[in-house]
């Protein structure tokens, strides 16, 4: 029973081995991208099937702002910030990534402990020294 299981498990592995190497090399020779008329790209597998490649639109970071006007004024590393609705008021860095959402109460509201740097705030740019 003991080598019956070992022929077994060494003919198993020869199979995925060889079926290993039989696909990979399928996979490696596919042909340089074509155009169709229509303008999608394909490319042609081993047995000479078109298969459409699916094209990823660009990642574009979108900024957003407030769902409300607000009014923002700077003094010294503080940001007063008075609005008229509960809402988030979401803050990027300079470089457009995504820094903090901080939630605002309906009248004034102070934000104090931002790193020093160039903030983006509803598309206006403020610096904290």
């Amino acid at each position: 029973m003991g080598k019956v299981r070992t022929i077994l498990h060494s003919s198993i592995a020869r199979a995925v081995a060889l079926a290993a190497i039989v696909i990979v090399p399928a996979i490696a020779m596919d042909t340089p991208a074509a155009v169709l008329p229509t303008g999608q790209k394909v490319t042609t597998d081993t047995l000479r099937r078109a298969i459409p490649r699916m094209e990823m639109p660009s990642m574009q970071q979108r900024i957003m702002s407030s769902a409300h006007p607000v009014t923002i004024t700077q003094q010294g590393r503080r940001l007063c910030v008075y609005s008229s609705y509960n809402q988030l008021l979401p803050i990027y860095r300079a470089d457009g990534t995504f820094y903090q959402a901080f939630h605002l109460s309906k009248g004034t509201t102070w934000i104090n402990g931002l790193p020093r740097g160039k903030y983006i705030i509803n598309s206006k740019q403020y610096t904290i020294l």
